[in-house]
C-alpha cells in the first residue's frame, strides 16, 4: 500500500491598511483588509517559491547572499527602489506579462477578510481598554488572522495543518502554526 501523504499548508499573509486603533473613528483609517494566500507546503517549497524566485532574479537580480526584493504593491505601483527599473516600458511590460503568467500558473486559494475596526473597537472594548498580557500591543490582525484561516471553506475535507506567517512590522513577525 502507497503512502500518502497528508496535505499541509502554508499562509502567507499581509495587510491593506493600518493596524492601528487610534485613528479608527476617521473614515480614511477605519477598515483593514488582512489577505492570506494558502499553499500546499511541499508545493510552495518545490514549485511555487523556486519559480517566484526565479522571476524575481530575472528582474531584480541581487547578489546570492541578499535577500530577495520584496514584492509590494505601492513600491511596485510607484517605480520605487528597486522597482525604479520597471519605469523603462518594455521592462514592465515584459515583468507584467511574466507576473501574470506566473500567478495564473501556479495552485494557490486566495482569502480576504476586511475588518472595520472602529466596530471592532467597541464591540470588544475589554480589549481595547486592557490588552491581555500575552498580547500588549494587540491589533486586529490577531483576530482576523486565525478567523479567516479557520474558514476551511478552502480545503477539501474541511480540516488541515500548516503554519501561516505576517510580514514582519517594526521588527516584530507574528507566527501561527497548527491547525488551519
Amino acid at each position: 500500500m502507497a503512502h500518502t501523504r497528508e496535505p499541509k499548508y502554508r499562509m502567507y499573509v499581509d495587510e491593506v491598511g493600518n493596524p492601528d486603533m487610534s485613528r479608527c473613528h476617521q473614515p480614511a483609517h477605519r477598515q483593514l483588509s488582512l489577505t492570506g494566500v494558502i499553499l500546499d507546503l511541499e508545493y510552495a517549497r518545490t514549485t511555487a517559491a523556486p519559480r517566484l524566485a526565479a522571476l524575481k532574479q530575472k528582474y531584480f537580480a541581487r547578489d546570492a547572499d541578499e535577500p530577495s526584493v520584496i514584492l509590494h504593491r505601492k513600491e511596485m505601483m510607484y517605480r520605487q527602489g528597486e522597482f525604479g527599473v520597471l519605469r523603462d516600458p518594455a521592462i514592465s511590460a515584459s515583468f507584467d506579462g511574466d507576473l501574470l503568467s506566473l500567478l495564473e500558473a501556479l495552485d494557490y486559494v486566495v482569502l480576504t477578510a476586511v475588518i472595520d475596526k472602529f466596530e471592532h473597537r467597541e464591540k470588544y472594548k475589554v480589549w481595547r481598554a486592557q490588552p491581555p498580557p500575552e498580547r500588549p500591543t494587540w491589533s486586529p490582525a490577531h483576530d482576523g488572522v486565525p478567523r479567516m484561516a479557520t474558514r476551511r471553506t478552502w480545503c477539501p475535507g474541511g480540516r488541515a495543518a500548516g503554519h501561516g506567517g505576517i510580514q514582519s512590522r517594526g521588527g516584530c513577525t507574528k507566527a501561527v502554526s497548527g491547525e488551519l
